[in-house]
């Protein structure tokens, strides 16, 4: 796998740079031999259609996965057609990056990862995915390296509770959470407590869980985060 970073120099400790189109350089990662290759960005200076330039400059190039800042529509929309998938981290070291994202796409790594799957129902992974995360009355945990399977009872405000989902899933050690849709402020809530979401979940648990370890659920971002989930999160100031 292809993995391209946008990034701010060429040095070994470099940091990613949020500009897409007009990053100073495109570092490409080679999965296989973790080597890595600079390249310049010949569109930094561009003054308009640097991001579409860029995406095809790097669809070109061969990345699978690009990890970066915000990329405007129109670049995305180029890269999604090259199948590219798009990760975006907050400022951190490029390498770090490459290995966060490894990390969490990786289970035969055997970083264990816990993933929390909002469900209609209490019994376990023949559940069908709650398509309201807020408001399911519970949550199906599965830990990537035991295989076990847990019930996490829904106990946020939005059922009368306390505090947040994303704050009492952060409680739980969850990592990941797979659901159908979410708001945008959900969506920034889940970025605070530094867990991923992936959206696009349907059908019963398993089938979720399935879809996410063949690559087939989009994280979350700003993008696909849905207007009609936004009622989902209008909870979303904290209770003082």
């Amino acid at each position: 796998m292809k993995i391209c970073v946008t990034t701010k120099d060429n040095s070994p400790e470099v940091e990613t740079d949020p500009h897409f189109g007009r990053c100073m350089y495109f570092m490409f990662v080679d999965t296989e031999t973790m080597q890595k290759e600079f390249i310049k960005n010949p569109f930094a200076a561009e003054s308009q259609g640097a991001g579409v330039r860029a995406a095809q400059y790097i669809t070109d190039h061969g990345a699978d996965v690009l990890i970066s800042g915000n990329p405007g529509p129109n670049a995305v929309s180029v890269m999604e057609t090259a199948g590219i998938r798009i990760v975006k981290y907050p400022e951190m070291k490029a390498m770090e990056a490459v290995q966060k994202f490894l990390g969490i796409n990786n289970l035969v790594k055997g970083e264990n990862m816990k993933i929390c799957v909002p469900s209609m129902g209490k019994t376990g992974l023949e559940d069908q995915v709650g398509q309201h995360f807020g408001k399911v009355l519970n949550y199906i945990m599965y830990d990537t390296e035991t295989s076990e399977v847990s019930i996490l009872p829904n106990t946020s405000e939005h059922n009368g509770g306390v505090g947040l989902p994303p704050e009492l899933m952060s409680k739980n050690g969850v990592d990941i959470m797979l659901c159908g849709g979410l708001g945008t402020k959900a969506v920034a809530m889940f970025e605070q407590y530094g867990i991923e979401v992936f959206v696009g979940a349907q059908g019963t648990i398993q089938n979720a869980l399935d879809a996410w370890k063949d690559g087939k659920l989009q994280k979350a971002n700003m993008n696909n985060a849905c207007t009609s989930h936004e009622h989902d999160d209008h909870h979303s100031h904290h209770h003082h």
